[in-house]
């Protein structure tokens, strides 16, 4: 957009997305820019769909990604440096009339400095933003469109999703499933009904740098997915446009 084009947009405009991402492997299969893209491109979407009382602010491209640097084209923020960046963002929006604001992250590292930002930026510059992963949308009927109900990164979910909205990320040719991974102990499944967490990087438990299978990834699951998502992210800034 043109500057006079969003100072136009500026009347109607209600909330503005904020889309971060990342740059760190996904595999052999899913390019870099993955989780970027996607989360760009979902925002998009649903700005479109609730047109013209949302905005989309540039992506973030590169988040929290040190448990993928062992492997080639990963790119990392430390926690502060993406702090400060959506504090920045923050208050560019502000300075525009801005004040409802919504991250969508595509890369599950990013959450937890994403609360610490938004706490900070609650705390410093009193508007509260709320934020999510975009998969979580869909946490609760996963299970009715892949069989699995898994999201592993780079697994079924992802590439479906990115099948459907950045099909050129996918190299379709080499859809493969988790490599064996170098921990000395069995990490798939360890624990998980109590949520334990281990801080590991990602060479430790995928070779490849792929979780769950992707084999059985479809454009078609990815728009069925993506569709249900773009629903409960409606539903969800309606009520924060409506409430706040």
């Amino acid at each position: 957009m043109t500057w006079p084009e969003v100072e136009e947009s500026l009347r109607e405009a209600e909330v503005a997305i904020i889309p971060v991402g990342s740059t760190e492997q996904h595999g052999p299969h899913l390019a870099l820019a993955a989780d970027t893209v996607r989360a760009h491109r979902f925002s998009v979407r649903l700005a479109r769909h609730l047109h013209p009382r949302v905005l989309v602010a540039p992506p973030v491209p590169v988040g929290i990604s040190a448990h993928h640097m062992d492997f080639p084209g990963s790119m990392t923020l430390r926690p502060e440096t993406l702090i400060q960046i959506l504090m920045d963002y923050v208050s560019s929006l502000m300075h525009h009339g801005l004040e409802k604001i919504f991250i969508i992250t595509g890369h599950g590292g990013n959450q937890s400095t994403i609360s610490v930002a938004t706490e900070i930026i609650r705390d410093e510059m009193g508007i509260i933003i709320p934020h999510v992963n975009y998969k979580t949308f869909t946490s609760d009927t996963t299970r009715e469109i892949i069989g699995t109900g898994r999201i592993d990164h780079a697994g079924e979910w992802e590439v479906s999703d990115a099948m459907f909205l950045a099909p050129e990320l996918v190299r379709e040719e080499r859809l493969t499933e988790q490599g064996a991974g170098s921990a000395p102990w069995k990490y798939t499944g360890l624990h998980d009904e109590f949520r334990v967490n281990y801080p590991l990087n990602w060479h430790e438990l995928t070779a490849n740098g792929a979780m769950g299978d992707a084999r059985t990834a479809t454009r078609e699951k990815g728009e069925k997915l993506n569709d249900r998502a773009l629903e409960r992210a409606a539903e969800f800034l309606r009520d924060f446009m409506y409430e706040h």
